[in-house]
């Protein structure tokens, strides 16, 4: 019953199927931007699966990285004409949207976004969450699906098996990707990180995957940085991306107790046999800043009482991630 009244919920969220949303209200960004930029230093990332930690500590530098990544995330919910105009875009000045494509079977999107600061040569493609109702039903196509073959390249867990809607929205999205990323001149010589809010989480990932097993060469993908996403696969899968495809890359998963979407589905994906990749890092979800386990400023025992505002899951170290309301 749970379960079904945060679906209500989210369905209930009246967005523009034409992916045309309203900027930022300035109530919004009252709430959501960062009050200050809180350091602190987690004393060892939670390593889901026993799988490589990407850290022992997370550095200014990092939460820095973070944010922007964060603010990649929230941008990739505006279509591309609308970025310039937002509030996010000012604050974000070295992130510049130059292509964006939609996949038209799950309706689900991606932003591609160059880094402009001098010396940065990083390319983020930020994966777009839920905003219309076929992306709600693409997140309820939960079932455990095996990889296809091409994912599967030299891999020892050839019965891994991931998310069914999220293996076909990225399989969409990467063929439309492709030949942005790697068959023209963005993505050559480049670094390239995946990021993503909720159902973008999860299609960053898979997404990621069809990079690395590119048959135009593969692709340097650094960094794969999620933000209230879900676990997308089976103990295989997890192994085959720590170990295998994605071994090289930095995968971080970062969630808050508050976030009523893991709060309330997290068993059932525990149920269903799905587990995380990577690291997992507690943050704020009111400011820049990943918890420790003795945090003076914050806790990482949970809320009292079990989260329900829906727009706690778009409350992410300080930025409001999540679709804009006509």
């Amino acid at each position: 019953m749970r379960n079904l009244i945060l679906l209500a919920t989210l369905l209930s969220l009246r967005t523009d199927v034409s992916l045309s949303f309203a900027p930022e209200t300035s109530s919004l960004l009252t709430t959501c931007t960062p009050r200050s930029k809180t350091l602190c230093l987690k004393d060892s990332l939670s390593d889901t699966t026993g799988g490589p930690s990407s850290a022992s500590a997370v550095s200014e530098h990092d939460i820095d990285q973070l944010v922007k990544l964060c603010y990649a995330s929230s941008l990739s919910y505006l279509p591309i004409a609308s970025i310039a105009s937002s509030p996010y875009a000012a604050i974000a000045q070295s992130l510049r949207p130059i292509v964006q494509v939609v996949e038209p079977t799950t309706e689900s999107g991606a932003t591609i976004f160059e880094c402009t600061a001098e010396g940065d040569d990083t390319i983020i493609v930020a994966c777009r969450g839920s905003a219309t109702p076929k992306n709600f039903v693409t997140n309820l196509r939960f079932q455990l699906k095996p990889l296809p073959r091409k994912l599967l390249k030299d891999a020892t867990e050839e019965d891994a098996r991931a998310h069914e809607g999220f293996q076909e929205a990225a399989e969409g999205l990467w063929e439309r990707l492709e030949p942005n990323l790697m068959g023209g001149s963005i993505g050559r010589n480049k670094t390239i990180i995946f990021t993503g809010h909720s159902l973008g989480a999860g299609t960053s990932e898979m997404t990621a995957l069809h990079a690395s097993a590119s048959s135009i060469g593969g692709a340097d993908i650094s960094q794969i940085t999620t933000f209230g996403g879900p676990c997308i696969g089976d103990a295989s899968f997890v192994r085959h991306v720590n170990y295998g495809a994605l071994a090289n890359t930095d995968i971080k998963h970062i969630v808050h107790d508050y976030d009523p979407i893991l709060y309330n589905n997290g068993p059932l994906w525990e149920r269903l046999g799905f587990e995380r990749s990577g690291s997992t890092l507690q943050c704020d979800p009111h400011e820049a800043r990943i918890l420790t386990q003795n945090d003076p400023n914050g806790s990482m025992s949970g809320p009292r009482i079990p989260p329900f505002n829906i727009i706690d899951h778009c409350k992410y170290l300080g930025v409001f991630v999540g679709p804009r309301l006509n």
